[in-house]
């Protein structure tokens, strides 16, 4: 895959991606994976297994997540990450159908719910290849789908808000500081899991 480069040692796709490549602030994507065959990715591997004794209960990505820094400190491992207007899901959906080579079901919990979305997206790739070459090579066809479930109910209006600007969540938390202003506003804890998460929260206050 063109995405793939040999100058790292792992290269993952990325629920939320920041615009860096090496930036280890990107949230992986353990589902699309790569270690380049090499004794270094061999030890990398069997410390990402041996890490998840240190976090029971949390899947292989949760780990990966967590020991990131670790393996490029201790190991020297370089980790790559995937732009998500490339290899794509539903965390940060790309914009581009040019660009897309993927759709993964993240942060979609419930099979019933995967499949619904998912009909969304083969309906919306089928719509995309039935026009003309010439517009879609303008890359201005985008994804329909985005809560589609709402926006089938008769009557109802969606607005988004810019997240990276106002309402910010750890989701897509907010890059600049100086945005949430006298607008104000607010950062959510989504994506936030663990049981000492309330108690980081009342820290904070």
């Amino acid at each position: 895959m063109e995405h793939i480069t040999m100058a790292a040692d792992i290269t993952t796709s990325s629920d939320f991606y920041f615009g860096n490549p090496d930036d280890l602030g990107n949230f992986p994507n353990t589902g699309f994976i790569y270690f380049k065959s090499t004794a270094r990715n061999a030890r990398a591997m069997a410390y990402w297994h041996a890490a998840r004794r240190r976090f029971p209960e949390n899947h292989d990505q949760f780990v990966f997540n967590e020991i990131k820094r670790e393996l490029v400190d201790v190991l020297g491992v370089r980790i790559k990450f995937i732009d998500s207007a490339y290899v794509s899901g539903f965390c940060q959906l790309g914009r581009d159908l040019n660009r897309i080579a993927t759709v993964h079901m993240t942060c979609c919990i419930g099979l019933e719910n995967k499949l619904f979305d998912l009909k969304r997206v083969i309906l919306d790739w089928r719509r995309y290849m039935a026009r003309p070459l010439w517009e879609r090579q303008m890359g201005k066809l985008v994804f329909n789908m985005i809560n589609s479930k709402l926006v089938s109910v008769p009557g109802v209006r969606i607005k988004f808000i810019d997240f990276a600007l106002f309402v910010s969540g750890f989701c897509q938390l907010g890059r600049d500081l100086n945005r949430p202003d006298r607008h104000r506003h607010r950062a959510h804890a989504m994506l936030c899991i663990g049981a000492n998460t309330d108690d980081e929260l009342n820290q904070l206050v």
